[in-house]
């Protein structure tokens, strides 16, 4: 298991009654656990418990850290291991210490770091642009229960009318989502120590809200997934061969996803209103879309109007493999809704004899 933390260390103005310089400084440790399979047990009561443990710690280049967790991790028998897993949060730097040192490992994101994220795994699959803003007052309210979802904003663009958007095509819908600042927040400015401190963080902070923008994505004939006609798996099947790129309509609006978002949070009275481009790269997303399109002719696409591959009778495909378009809301009802029909109509053909 691989993390990193970040340790208080005392500042340059550390006792210091009036200074400039920060009292409090905080560094990153990086830290690497490990541990074999037979070394993990539990208690009586059913917890999870580790009989034995090597524990790394480094504050410097994770480089180091992974050249010091192999050593450790060699001496305690890691070459007996017919697999290595390894555990991170996500970071860059412990999936490349993990290529460097344990290149054949299996990798695996931590469950606590995946569901606090959650929300970044809910952008659409081709591209979120945010806007964040401050908001005064309202300190007197909070959160309570389970709020079944957040802030939907429909899309208003190109719907007619004097929507139209000059430099590009379709829409975005807008999700937001506010919230107030907390401890790990108010650690960020806030350098005080002792009692009054601990105070702090137990009180929460200033009202913020963000906006996220779902766009969508046009068919792309050059974007495809392929069969590489050399390189295979350990089971001798062909890799896969995966281009994607956004199109100009998807980068003009983008712009306009930014501008926008800024332009309702400024008018709504928010401060400190800042904007995002995440970029992100295509199939990094949740609903990915397209590769086995829907069609009428065999020649030009994988599934007939019943999911049901043209060359495989018997093969039904409903899940986004069979959309033609990405488009700026949430599909997953509708993969359910083909996913019954595709079922119905199998279960018919099933009975006539002819799968």
């Amino acid at each position: 298991m691989l993390d990193g933390w970040q340790a208080r260390y005392r500042g340059l103005g550390w006792g210091k009654k009036k200074t400039k310089k920060k009292r409090v400084e905080w560094h990153e440790v990086k830290v690497g656990v490990f541990y074999l399979q037979e070394q993990a047990g539990r208690t009586e009561g059913g917890r999870g418990v580790l009989t034995e443990k090597a524990v790394v710690c480094w504050q410097g280049e994770p480089t180091e850290l992974g050249r010091r967790l192999h050593w450790e991790a060699t001496r305690r028998g890691v070459g007996r291991a017919k697999w290595i897993l390894v555990v991170g949060d996500g970071a860059p730097w412990i999936w490349n210490v993990a290529a460097d040192r344990w290149a054949d490992a299996q990798e695996l994101l931590d469950f606590y770091h995946a569901s606090e994220h959650l929300w970044e795994l809910g952008r659409a699959l081709y591209g979120e642009d945010q806007a964040k803003g401050w908001v005064e007052g309202f300190e007197d309210k909070y959160y309570y229960g389970r709020r079944p979802t957040i802030t939907y904003i429909p899309r208003f663009r190109n719907i007619g009318g004097d929507t139209t958007h000059k430099d590009f095509v379709r829409g975005y819908g807008f999700q937001a989502d506010g919230e107030r600042k907390e401890w790990r927040d108010i650690m960020e400015f806030d350098d005080n120590f002792g009692a009054g401190f601990k105070d702090t963080l137990s009180k929460p902070g200033f009202w913020s809200l963000w906006m996220g923008a779902w766009g969508e994505c046009l068919p792309n004939y050059d974007n495809a997934v392929k069969l590489d006609p050399d390189k295979k798996d350990k089971w001798g099947l062909p890799l896969v061969r995966i281009h994607f790129e956004y199109g100009a309509n998807e980068k003009a609006m983008r712009k306009d996803m930014q501008a926008s978002a800024v332009e309702m949070l400024q008018a709504s009275g928010f401060k400190n209103v800042t904007a995002y481009d995440f970029n992100p790269p295509g199939g990094s997303e949740v609903h990915e879309m397209g590769t086995a399109r829907m069609g009428k002719d065999p020649k030009t696409s994988v599934l007939n109007s019943f999911n049901q591959v043209w060359d495989a009778k018997n093969v039904f495909v409903t899940d986004g493999s069979f959309m033609t378009s990405a488009a700026c809301v949430n599909p997953s009802l509708t993969y359910m809704a083909m996913t019954a029909r595709a079922a119905d109509h199998a279960v018919k053909e099933l009975k006539k004899g002819n799968l």
